[in-house]
């Protein structure tokens, strides 16, 4: 399914399909890590604030994760966190 979501550069990218800008949810997901350039804010971004998570949980969780790129999971961070939501036919021009 194809997506869209607001990069952490505050850009759209769309997701989800081999000629979207991410292949994967999880391909968009893992990239805004590097767009953010900041592991902290990247973590507290997707809530796995410091009080409550650490850094081993969210490689744990995403390592759970890895072998499905567009499991639920991804879309699910996507979508709380990134602003990521399904392009239907009728709303396509609302990307880049």
């Amino acid at each position: 399914m194809e997506c869209v979501g607001t990069e952490a550069n505050g850009g759209l990218a769309t997701y989800g399909e081999p000629d979207c800008d991410y292949e994967t949810a999880r391909d968009f997901v893992v990239a805004q890590a590097f767009l953010m350039n900041d592991l902290k804010k990247y973590m507290e971004q997707l809530d796995y604030s410091p009080d409550r998570w650490s850094f081993e949980d969210l490689i744990n969780d995403f390592e759970v994760w890895w072998d499905d790129p567009n499991g639920e999971e991804w879309y699910d961070l996507a979508k709380f966190y990134f602003d990521g939501h399904e392009l239907k036919e009728g709303n396509k021009n609302e990307t880049i």
